[in-house]
This record gives structure tokens, sequence and C-alpha cells, in this order.
């Protein structure tokens, strides 16, 4: 084997290499993105279920009204928080599916990422204040038309979903976490930053 030949055979190696470091960096970079948007995917489907859950509580306006005999705008009251939770639950949704992760550059879905933590508090911050507003009024009025007894009962009840949203607000919150660790664990290992 002579010079020239080694040389041949060398630059061959040489381009051989740099064509599987490139299909290894594709290939990881769309494993990262198939993760990514599975966790995307199952968080999307978190807000739309609860979305779901808001729409049925208009339905039970009529329950507070017939059963509970409390005042009609504590139903409409409680009526609307459902439908403005549902609108936002649905908006919400809807937003953590827009980013295509499989298509869109790493820093580009990492910054969508970010945003939806950010737009989650945000949400939270909403859901809760009017959640709060909404419960106290139902509290007061149901002290008034049905006695101690009942507020007992609603306390409990609120108990029991406050543990279950608490449980249900971590699990999203992992979800967004693994997201944006996967994203930049593969921002630095992509591009160094």
């Amino acid at each position: 084997m002579d010079l020239d030949e080694l040389r041949n055979t060398w630059r061959k190696l040489d381009s051989r290499l740099d064509r599987l470091e490139c299909d290894n960096a594709r290939m990881a970079r769309e494993l990262i993105a198939g993760r990514v948007t599975t966790s995307r995917d199952r968080l999307s489907r978190t807000y739309r279920t609860t979305a779901l859950v808001g729409l049925l509580l208009p339905c039970l306006a009529i329950f507070i009204i017939q059963v509970l005999k409390l005042s009609v705008w504590v139903a409409l009251a409680y009526a609307a928080f459902g439908i403005i939770g549902a609108v936002c639950n649905f908006a919400f949704a809807r937003y953590i599916s827009s980013c295509n992760y499989m298509s869109r550059p790493l820093l580009e879905c990492l910054s969508h990422a970010l945003a939806v933590r950010r737009w989650r508090w945000r949400l939270f911050a909403l859901s809760f204040t009017l959640g709060c507003a909404v419960v106290i009024w139902f509290m007061y009025e149901l002290a008034g038309a049905q006695g101690y007894s009942a507020v007992v009962g609603g306390f409990v009840g609120l108990v029991v979903g406050l543990v279950i949203g608490f449980v249900k607000f971590r699990r999203q919150g992992r979800l967004i976490q693994a997201m944006v660790d996967e994203l930049s664990k593969g921002c630095e290992s992509e591009t160094g930053c």
C-alpha cells in the first residue's frame, strides 16, 4: 500500500465518520423531540380533561338552586367559574400542543416549554383566585341555608378537592420539568449553550 492509497483510505474513513456523527446527532435530536412530544401530549390531555370537568359545573347549578336552596347568584357564579375555567383550560391545552417539537430547533422548543411553565402559573393564579371567591361565597350561603353541619360537609369536600388538585398540579409540573430538562440537555449537546 503506497502513500496515495493510504491518504484516499483515510479520507474515505474521515468522510464516513463525519456522516456517522451527523446521523448520530440527528437521531439524538429526534429521540429528544419524541420524548418531549410525548410529555407535551400527556400534559395537553390533562388540561383538556380539566376543561371537560369544568363544563360539568354549570349542570350542578340546578342542584345548587333546587336541592341546596342557595341563591341563583351563587349558582350562576359556580356555573360561570366552570365555563371560564373550561375556556381557559382548552385554550391552554391548544397552546401547549401548538409547538411541533419534531420540526423546530431545540432552542425554540425550549423557549416554548419555558413559556408553557410561565403560563401554567398564571392559569393557576387565575383559577385559584376565582375558585376561592366562589367557594367562600358558596360556604357563606350554605351556612345560612342549610346550617353549619352542611358547611362541615362542604369543607370536607373542599379538602378532598384540594388534595386531588395538588396531586394533579404536581404531576403537570413534573411533565413540564421533564420537557425543560430534556430540551436543555439536548440544547447543550447540540449547540454548547
